[in-house]
């Protein structure tokens, strides 16, 4: 669905970009278009792959920070 974002009269530039970027600053597809101008082409299977890395750092910070709180952690 695009987004239109008519100028006011007394509005600069600037302001008219500002309230752009607060219409779409929640839309997940201008990221991913920001990010598809700035990579180029990524294979579905790299996207997965890197989504793969995410997640088991974030499993692994969290194995961390339960330790910590149980007083278990190596150091």
């Amino acid at each position: 669905m695009p987004v239109v974002i008519r100028k006011k009269p007394g509005d600069s530039n600037q302001q008219v970009l500002s309230e752009f970027r607060r219409e779409t600053m929640f839309d997940e597809v201008l990221e991913k278009m920001k990010q598809r101008l700035m990579e180029g082409f990524v294979p579905p299977s790299e996207l997965r792959k890197r989504e793969r890395i995410i997640k088991k750092k974030e499993q692994a910070r969290e194995r961390r920070r339960a330790a910590r709180r149980r007083g278990t952690l190596k150091r």
